[in-house]
């Protein structure tokens, strides 16, 4: 009986209509229990991947649990509708310097699964963007190293 009863209660605390925005902010919530953002995680998935970008925007609190979560629902997304999933709708955040760097990271990540070759393109103009200016000049120096080699062996052959 006692079960049943916490059942119901958690059935409760999610609110039954609710869209992307509400569940997201439902798992925000710091008081919010495992079984209720479970729940609220599975509601998620029932919308799909109108709410890929919204979970993506959330992802920049302070608290790591509740992003770790939306990131859990996020990746569940796209592992169920890789097929349906807009990339220019995550290209669109990601290239939007002022959304926070988790939610930009795990945009960018996904695009270069599903578009190989994404994360090059797109270092190579984000120098000036703080949440990749590591990466992007990491990758520019092995370029120019890389050019570097290509040069001294062409003068290796002439010689």
């Amino acid at each position: 009986m006692m079960s049943v009863f916490l059942i119901m209660a958690a059935a409760s605390a999610v609110p039954a209509q609710a869209d992307a925005a509400d569940l997201i902010q439902s798992v925000l919530t710091p008081d919010f229990s495992a079984a209720n953002r479970r729940e609220a995680i599975d509601r998620l998935m029932g919308i799909g991947t109108t709410a890929l970008v919204p979970l993506l925007d959330a992802m920049g609190g302070d608290d790591p649990v509740p992003a770790n979560w939306l990131r859990s629902a996020f990746e569940r997304i796209v592992a169920d509708k890789r097929a349906e999933i807009s990339s220019i709708q995550v290209e669109s955040f990601l290239k939007d310097a002022t959304k926070n760097a988790r939610g930009r990271r795990l945009a960018l990540a996904t695009l270069e699964r599903l578009k190989p070759g994404t994360r090059d393109r797109f270092l190579e103009s984000a120098i000036a963007d703080p949440a990749f200016r590591y990466e992007a000049i990491d990758q520019l120096l092995a370029r120019i190293e890389a050019r570097s080699q290509e040069e001294a062996g062409r003068l290796l052959e002439k010689a």
